[in-house]
């Protein structure tokens, strides 16, 4: 993984050699995130680490002449995730950078502060590990100090399921359905 992220921030990593990622490569990559997903080798926070690295190298470097939905489409084929937790990881991959992060600390962590600029990224961040709080106590925190919006969890699923319900499935995008496919999966697996 430290060549993928010297070839995403070079900046992070001067003194290392910058190999070219190959589209073979990067495939492979995203192979090996798939077997390890399904063998649950991997620590799952670190694995999205990887996973939003990766398909911003995916992105920006190796594919960088596809549009973006189409490079997250491949990756969800190879990888088996969703579009919805690729969108994540390369969000939160984009807004964090490697320097800011705290690897005792939750990926969850890092999305919540992933809003703030860095400066203040790294100031939260450092409170939380000091603190040793949960991903939702920093949210709070940051509540409380009027840095996050506060509509709770409840309020927006209500308010996306009442959007849902007035769309036709013809209204919706094939990445929309199996979205929504997958989540209804998981639902009545619980």
């Amino acid at each position: 993984m430290m060549a993928l992220l010297s070839v995403l921030h070079p900046d992070q990593h001067d003194d290392i050699e910058r190999p070219r990622l190959t589209e073979g490569a990067w495939r492979e990559i995203g192979e090996r995130f798939m077997h390890e997903r399904a063998h649950s080798e991997r620590n799952g926070s670190r694995q999205m680490w990887e996973v939003g690295d990766w398909l911003i190298a995916g992105e920006d470097v190796v594919f960088a002449r596809l549009k973006r939905a189409r490079v997250r489409q491949l990756a969800a084929e190879i990888t088996g995730y969703s579009h919805h937790t690729l969108r994540m990881a390369a969000s939160v991959a984009r807004k964090v950078p490697p320097a800011a992060r705290w690897p005792n600390l939750s990926w969850w962590h890092h999305l919540v502060v992933a809003k703030l600029g860095e400066p203040e990224q790294r100031r939260w961040l450092a409170r939380t590990a000091e603190a040793g709080w949960a991903a939702r106590t920093l949210r709070a925190e940051l509540l409380a100090a009027g840095l996050v919006s506060g509509t709770d969890r409840r309020t927006r699923s209500k308010a996306v399921v009442s959007q849902l319900l007035t769309l036709s499935r013809e209204d919706m995008s094939r990445a929309m359905l199996e979205d929504i496919e997958a989540w209804w999966q998981r639902v009545r697996e619980q």
